[in-house]
């Protein structure tokens, strides 16, 4: 073999783990592939061969080939118009059997010997995929994997939304919500004993309790049960996945409340009634910045103050300041037509995809932008 394709060597080849996916992260893989659809997967994007990836296009999951970046125009290498199928092919692969050496996928044998274990799909590579993970979360990959597989039961089972896993400060936070109702919240610093969190608001709108140690929590619901620790030895996988195992085991057999809020259904008046609560703070914003932005467009445009911009060099504090009602009228929009209370905005927005978050910033700032140019200098 030749030394420019030292990943192809028996002694690379040799070196692959044989170990099986495994239904969970086959499963993990299979949902964001869904949700993907074609936009995104799991590929190289580069010039020249990209190795194998995997896609969602045109309702099947498909291992492609992919060169240039181009997955969508890939070769098929394999195709399954079933999730289950695909899952329980997935789970029972490896590094090695992906690699191209393993000669019971004649499939994923390679016809250039410097194709053999070439940008092939590996555990690392799915695991990544299915988080996301940026540089400042690398060193708490166990930590978020076990999380999401051990309570990716909230988000199949009962309708939470999992939040994008962020660093704060030094410490790696994972939430799931359902909002405005309920929430958990795992925070870890490194190889430290991660701190589960619950808040659980009541039907009529007062705090039940909000940021609560869920072991604090459960010393007067299961007072037999014991919270787990983790340490340095234990700060791997398997040994977050038994202790967020042990917790959500908790939350099910102790907290029927916390998973389903809303359980225990109002009547149709009670729940048309609390919508329409929570909507009005949001008119009542959109209401006073209308008043301010008439105030504004009579007294602030460029007939009205000698030195507005258009005639003599304007002040950009002044310009900054004329912007704030287009900001609260497009806040006050947003809450009185979604019903999400103000101090919810931040995780609302935290649990919509990036493209649409950066769309909608990129709207907002763009509006007030062009409203206060209207005022200073077309008005």
């Amino acid at each position: 073999m030749s030394t420019d394709t030292p990943w192809a060597s028996p002694e690379a080849i040799s070196r692959l783990s044989r170990q099986p996916f495994g239904s969970d992260l086959a499963a993990l893989v299979s949902e964001k592939l869904r949700h993907d659809d074609g936009e995104r997967g799991l590929w190289n994007f580069h010039r020249d061969y990209c190795g194998h990836g995997l896609i969602y296009q045109d309702a099947q999951y498909r291992l492609v080939t992919v060169h240039d970046g181009l997955a969508s125009e890939g070769k098929i290498l394999k195709a399954w118009d079933d999730s289950n199928a695909f899952v329980a092919w997935l789970e029972r692969q490896s590094d090695y059997s992906l690699s191209g050496a393993d000669k019971s996928e004649p499939e994923l044998r390679p016809s250039n010997p410097s194709s053999l274990n070439n940008q092939r799909i590996t555990r690392a590579r799915l695991r990544d995929y299915v988080h996301d993970y940026s540089n400042s979360l690398a060193g708490f990959r166990d930590f978020v994997f076990a999380a999401d597989l051990e309570f990716g039961f909230l988000v199949r089972d009962y309708g939470f939304r999992k939040i994008r896993p962020r660093m704060i400060g030094r410490e790696c936070v994972v939430a799931y919500r359902k909002l405005p109702d309920a929430g958990i919240t795992i925070v870890t610093e490194f190889q430290s004993t991660p701190f589960i969190s619950a808040t659980l608001r009541a039907e009529n709108d007062a705090v039940s309790f909000s940021g609560v140690s869920l072991a604090a929590l459960a010393t007067d619901r299961a007072p037999d049960w014991n919270a787990p620790r983790i340490s340095s030895k234990t700060a791997t996988e398997s040994g977050y996945r038994q202790y967020f195992r042990e917790y959500a085991n908790l939350l099910r057999q102790h907290f029927p409340e916390l998973l389903s809020p809303q359980s225990s259904e109002p009547g149709a008046r009670d729940t048309i009634d609390k919508a329409i609560k929570r909507r009005i703070p949001g008119v009542v914003i959109v209401i006073a910045a209308f008043f301010l932005l008439m105030l504004e467009l009579r007294y602030f445009t460029r007939e009205d103050i000698p030195n507005a911009t258009g005639s003599v060099r304007g002040n950009v504090g002044i310009l900054l300041l004329m912007s704030l009602p287009w900001i609260a009228l497009a806040v006050g929009i947003l809450q009185s037509v979604s019903g999400t209370s103000l101090r919810n905005l931040d995780t609302a927005f935290s649990t919509l995809p990036l493209r649409q978050r950066i769309g909608l910033g990129i709207a907002i700032v763009a509006a007030v932008m062009a409203a206060t140019y209207a005022a200073t200098h077309v008005l």
